[in-house]
């Protein structure tokens, strides 16, 4: 399952760092996140929804009329 984090972050015009530190994480834990090395934990994903402003079904949904 991939992940949008990154590209939702960068949408909302958020540095990687300064999203992390809002979410409690390291700079280096969300970078595995968003590089789908690791998947966040339920909380997580909802700490990351909500400062992103987004659902967090729109973490995990894929683009429509993409394969």
């Amino acid at each position: 399952m991939k992940l949008r984090i990154a590209e939702l972050r960068q949408a909302a015009n958020i540095q990687q760092q300064e999203l992390a530190k809002m979410v409690f994480l390291s700079q280096s834990a969300l970078s595995n996140i968003e590089n789908n090395i690791k998947m966040p934990g339920l909380e997580t994903a909802k700490r990351i929804a909500e400062v992103l402003n987004v659902k967090i079904d729109d973490l995990i949904k894929e683009k429509k009329g993409l394969v």
